[in-house]
């Protein structure tokens, strides 16, 4: 009798926000099922779409999870990934490369990306988590978190609460962005370091 190898059962999904954004999740488990019952919450960091947890199948933390027997889930803030993008209408711009930029208004013809992170907090994950609880029957999760994810994490476990919440692991998480820093010339110096 041959012997049945496990592979990794991925699923896509779609759930909408409070305020109707929909945003994207995606299911990693076990083909011979889930052995763990708390499934683990993934939350990916800024400008990362959620498939950076699985990147690399053979190697990645979704797979590897997944194949432990645990129940793994990512999502999507709006905008990113696989969940809704914000459309882009150029028609309203006039463009005059003569003039003065400095206090130009560049929101125009940028509908829709009025977003920041209070929406990725207190719209996105409860959105993205209550359907990783409904859908899996449990009421907590084991949340692990990548940089700006972690940044929600902790706004999201400061301002909205742990009864979800089994458990909560911060990779490489973001402590503070300080006023007054100039973020483009930092983020030049790091990429400029990593070649």
């Amino acid at each position: 009798e041959a012997a049945t190898v496990d592979t990794v059962v991925y699923e896509t999904h779609t759930t909408p926000t409070a305020d109707g954004w929909p945003l994207a999740l995606h299911r990693y488990y076990r083909s011979s099922g889930v052995a763990y019952q708390d499934p683990v919450f993934l939350s990916q960091g800024f400008l990362e779409g959620s498939k950076v947890f699985n990147a690399f199948p053979k190697y990645s933390l979704a797979s590897k999870l997944a194949m432990d027997g645990y129940d793994v889930w990512d999502y999507d803030i709006r905008g990113g990934g696989d969940s809704q993008k914000p459309v882009l209408d150029w028609s309203a711009i006039d463009v005059d490369f003569s003039i003065d930029w400095t206090g130009i208004d560049f929101s125009i013809g940028m509908a829709g990306w009025d977003y920041c992170m209070d929406h990725f907090v207190l719209l996105d994950t409860p959105a993205a988590l209550d359907f990783v609880l409904k859908a899996t029957g449990r009421s907590q999760v084991i949340w692990v978190s990548h940089s700006c994810g972690s940044l929600m994490q902790y706004a999201y476990l400061q301002n909205v609460g742990s009864s979800k919440i089994k458990a909560a692991v911060s990779l490489g998480g973001i402590g503070a962005f300080l006023p007054g820093t100039d973020y483009q010339s930092l983020f030049a110096e790091i990429f400029f370091g990593i070649g």
